[in-house]
Order: C-alpha cells, then structure tokens, then sequence
C-alpha cells in the first residue's frame, strides 16, 4: 500500500494539467505516491483527459448534471473513496513542483506540511494579510490521514470551490501542528500571480472574483473554528500521550 495520495481535480484544461502531471512525475517516488485526477461529465474537454493523461495516472469522472457535484464535493468524495492512505494531499491542476523527493520529505506524522510556493514569496515578500509568512502557507499541503480522518474530510464542507488551503492554514497554525520545510519549492502558476490568461475555471472557482468562500472562509475563521481545532488538538495530544 503506497502512503500518499495526490488528489487534482482539473475542469477546461486538459492540456494546461500536463505541465502539473510531468512536474509530479518528476518529483515523487511512484512506490510511495498514488495520483488520482477529478473530472466532471459536462466538461466538454472530459474526453481530451482520457486520450492525454499518462496511464500511471488515475482518475474519476463525476456526474455534475445529476448531483450538483462542486469541487468540495468531489474532494471529499475521493476522500471518503480512498480512505486508507496515510497522507493526502489536494493539488491544482496549474501548479509545478519544482524539486525532488517532496513527496517522501512532507509525509510527516500528526502535521500539515508545505513546501515554500516561490510564487507567494515574490508577490507578498516576508509578510501578507493576517501576518502570514507567505513562505509557510499550504497552496497546497500534505495532510497526515489521520487529522483528515478525526475531521470527516478532506476540504472543509462548507466551502465551494476555493479557500480549503486557508482552512489549513488555520488549523496547522493554531493547533501548532504546521510544519514547512522551505528545502522543497513550487510555483503556482495563475491568474493571481500574473502568470496565465483567465480562463472559466478560473472565473468560477477564484475566491477573489467568487465571494462565497472567502466570506465562509473569514466566519469560520472568526467564529466557527473552534470545533475543528479541538478535534485536531486532541487527536495531536492523545498521540503524545501515548509516546510518553
């Protein structure tokens, strides 16, 4: 059984994820990481995935005409499919991983772990909103099972599309269970950070041009996240009681 499992859900860029994919096949040891790609049936670049994607890649395609299916939703769902991994880590389909042995290096227990995104630093420099250092924030994280496990998910539910790494963020934070080693780097290469063309996806699933999540990101982050912390607090506590 392999311990980590990247997940990506990718909509409208069959090509743009290829990029993603070699960067991945680049920098991850096959028996150790397991990479599955989340596809929705009314795309209607569905059938390019199945004639582009490499055959070491796996993925699923979900019905968003019958189930309403959102990229919370479909994260969740793979989640709840492939339940016994040891770590997860949820990717974007326009982010490049630029040095090997990352995969192996953020498998670390009871943490939410990062690399630096070398595209945070250059926009933000040492400090953003909510003094954040933007070198310590999870684009995209590697997430011991376990944590995911005691919370019921993958992506926070509440969410719709966007905001799940800011989620993260908090929770490693304040349960001081996050944990960055700045040795492994990516770039995140989007509309955001003036890198690519806007294109649908981006529109629809954009938190700055999409208010709906950045506002249920800021009241659970004010009001609402006690619950999670407490669960993860816990879970982080008993295992050191255990190993007293």
């Amino acid at each position: 059984m392999k311990k980590l499992l990247i997940i990506c859900p990718s909509r409208g860029r069959p090509h743009k994820i290829m990029d993603t994919i070699k960067s991945i096949e680049r920098t991850i040891d096959q028996e150790h990481t397991d990479f599955i790609v989340l596809l929705d049936k009314d795309d209607k670049c569905v059938g390019q995935y199945d004639n582009i994607l490499p055959t070491w890649v796996r993925y699923r395609v979900y019905d968003r005409t019958n189930d309403k299916t959102l990229t919370t939703e479909i994260i969740n769902r793979a989640f709840e499919e492939f339940n016994d991994y040891e770590y997860y880590s949820v990717t974007n389909d326009d982010i490049i991983y630029k040095t090997k042995g990352w995969d192996k290096a953020l498998c670390q227990p009871f943490k939410i772990s990062c690399g630096q995104d070398d595209t945070m630093t250059e926009k933000y420099g040492n400090v953003c909103a909510a003094n954040i250092d933007p070198s310590t924030f999870p684009i995209t994280s590697v997430i011991d099972g376990r944590i995911c496990r005691a919370l019921g998910w993958l992506q926070f539910p509440d969410l719709v599309h966007s905001c799940g790494d800011n989620i993260w963020y908090w929770i490693g934070r304040r349960s001081d269970c996050l944990y960055t080693d700045r040795n492994y780097h990516t770039d995140h290469i989007s509309p955001y950070f003036g890198l690519a063309e806007e294109d649908e996806t981006y529109k629809k699933c954009n938190a700055f041009d999409n208010k709906q999540d950045y506002y249920t990101y800021k009241e659970w982050l004010k009001y609402k996240c006690g619950k999670e912390l407490i669960i993860v607090e816990k879970l982080i506590k008993e295992n050191e009681l255990c190993h007293q």
